[in-house]
């Protein structure tokens, strides 16, 4: 047995083998439980992300609007020396990558 340090020669008795039985119930039941709170938590954490990713994507599509009206538009173009265009080049990038992430958690849910 395994919870006996000694060997059992003559075996369990019927008392302790229904005991037996019992506690390993109570381990299973007690095992699929925790796993379906486990995967309950794991819904919730999916479902807050998602919804948090889709929050985000309406004032993403307004920044990543004007700043490719600003990147389109010659006079202000003319004014901005390299830095500035290698700034808004990169935020539009970055909210490139933004967007594929929340649409990307968005899908998973």
């Amino acid at each position: 047995c395994i919870i006996d340090s000694a060997p059992r020669p003559n075996g369990l008795t019927l008392s302790e083998k229904q005991n037996l039985r019992e506690l390993t119930e109570m381990v299973v039941d007690t095992m699929v439980h925790r796993k379906k709170e486990m995967e309950h938590l794991m819904d919730e954490k999916t479902r807050l992300i998602a919804c948090a990713a889709h929050d985000l994507l309406s004032p993403l599509s307004g920044i990543r609007l004007n700043l490719g009206l600003l990147m389109e538009d010659e006079s202000l173009g003319e004014k901005m020396d390299e830095n500035q265009r290698e700034l808004m080049e990169s935020s539009l990038e970055c909210s490139d990558v933004i967007e594929r992430i929340c649409v990307r958690a968005i899908e998973s849910f």
